[in-house]
């Protein structure tokens, strides 16, 4: 192999590694395309999670807030029922009051609610702080409702079992009935208790103020944590765009481009321009393709050349056929490009002796004789090939009888040149090859092409007639009969 072919394999190896596989693009595309989907659906459920964290911070943080205020709402209540007992006296009040305590339990079931939530130390001491503080204003209100009972005749036995279990100290049990009705209303409206009222209001408010401040946290830093995944969503959907957009972009550098430049070329060629290549671009398939079909295309184009030759060209003996003869002759009759001189040179005994030899060393003579004619033919301007079998014809343009004369004499010489050993034949005694002549010249005069070989041809039978191995032109022919 020559250096030149191992420089081109070895280039077009090259050429061929460092192209790209559509297949590899496809699949490293689907790869992030997957790899950036997954990241997509897991940043979603992180948003979804965080969101959905917000909203039970925010359910959560409403749930405390009504326990709380269920708390102070059942003490605030409580309040009023003893407030509107000792004021009027009505007996009413201070059941309702006992049936809150016993029964509706507002302020216990409150604080077990708060209790039961997820809630930090120093909110559910504020909580219970705030019920304590409820409680130990009962004793006070006990002690108020006693007096007002008392000063109103309830009988000890009809009396609550906590009011009726209260014993007054005897300065309270020396008060007349307004006294005692006074000095209860004077409690329950006066400064002390409103100082327990403003310390349960105060724990209320200090667990508010714990649960606000810690679920405003929380949810800041859920909101921080949902704003980055937000951001990492919007950076993986630029990153996806952009390789979708890079994506579309090699696609048509790589594929469509090519192809539309194949399509381009093919719809340019014309039948009569020679084979011009694809360019070879784009990704490995593409590539091939080109290079597989450029080599396709210069078979198809190297065959249909050698048909085109075989059409004018003689296969055995590579000279004109008389298609090409035919063609050249007719041409310059129809341009009028006289005068034209005709030679037919037939071989001598051609038949004897591809009988006696065979047709290879047959074929062999025809070769030799081929380039014996041919080589006699002016190298100014005409034609020579083989007419047909063992028959051979040299067209010249410009010719006169000198020429005629002058070319014969060259072909009958050229053929007795011919040895044994250019046939094949070296150890043949007798040998020699010899050609008969039949000439004509035309001088503008109607004809065609058939008419002036009829002419030629009545000459080389005259030759053949009378000793082969000679030239004879229609001219003497004619003139004889």
């Amino acid at each position: 192999m020559t250096d030149a072919k191992q420089d081109g394999k070895r280039s077009h190896g090259e050429h061929r590694r460092a192209s790209v596989s559509i297949r590899l693009l496809n699949a490293l595309l689907l790869v992030v395309c997957l790899l950036l989907i997954l990241f997509s659906l897991f940043e979603l459920q992180r948003t979804t999670r965080y969101a959905h964290s917000l909203y039970q911070l925010e359910q959560e943080r409403q749930r405390c807030d009504m326990a709380i205020q269920k708390l102070m709402d059942g003490s605030d209540y409580l309040t009023t029922q003893v407030q509107q007992y000792v004021v009027t006296g009505e007996r009413r009040y201070m059941d309702n009051y006992w049936r809150e305590i016993y029964e509706t339990k507002s302020r216990e079931m409150a604080l077990l609610t708060i209790l039961s939530m997820n809630i930090t130390t120093a909110e559910r001491e504020a909580a219970q702080a705030g019920k304590q503080e409820s409680d130990a204003l009962m004793k006070g209100e006990i002690w108020a409702m006693r007096m007002v009972a008392e000063s109103t005749g309830i009988e000890e036995t009809d009396m609550p079992a906590a009011v009726a279990a209260l014993q007054l100290p005897p300065v309270d049990v020396a008060k007349s009935a307004q006294e005692k009705r006074d000095t209860a209303i004077a409690f329950v409206f006066g400064p002390d208790y409103s100082v327990y009222k403003d310390t349960i209001r105060g724990n209320v408010n200090a667990f508010r103020n714990e649960i606000a401040s810690r679920y405003a946290a929380e949810a800041l830093s859920t909101l921080e944590k949902t704003e980055r995944t937000t951001k990492f969503m919007a950076g993986g959907l630029v990153v996806f765009l952009a390789l979708l957009a890079g994506s579309v972009i090699g696609f048509a550098r790589l594929v469509v481009f090519p192809l539309v430049g194949f399509s381009n070329a093919l719809s340019e060629r014309n039948e009569e321009e020679h084979f011009v290549p694809l360019e070879e671009k784009g990704v490995s398939e593409i590539r091939r393709f080109a290079e597989a079909f450029n080599i396709l295309s210069a078979q198809v184009e190297q065959k249909t050349r050698r048909l085109e030759r075989m059409g004018y060209v003689d296969y055995l003996t590579e000279v004109p056929n008389r298609a090409s003869i035919t063609q050249y002759v007719t041409s310059l009759i129809e341009q009028d490009q006289h005068p034209l001189g005709l030679l037919i040179i037939d071989i001598d005994n051609f038949k004897i002796f591809n009988d006696t030899y065979g047709h290879a060393l047959g074929d062999q003579v025809l070769r030799q004789v081929a380039k014996a004619v041919c080589a006699a033919q002016p190298e100014e301007s005409g034609i020579a090939g083989r007419l047909c079998g063992e028959e051979f014809i040299v067209a010249m343009q410009n010719a006169n009888e000198q020429t005629l004369q002058k070319t014969a004499e060259a072909a009958l010489q050229n053929v007795r040149r011919i040895t044994k050993a250019d046939v094949g034949l070296p150890n043949l005694k007798d040998f020699h090859i010899t050609v008969s002549v039949g000439g004509m010249l035309w001088r503008g005069e109607p004809t065609n092409f058939i008419l002036l070989l009829s002419q030629a041809d009545k000459a080389l039978y005259v030759s053949k007639g009378t000793g082969k191995d000679k030239y004879t032109f229609y001219d003497d022919v004619k003139e004889t009969a």
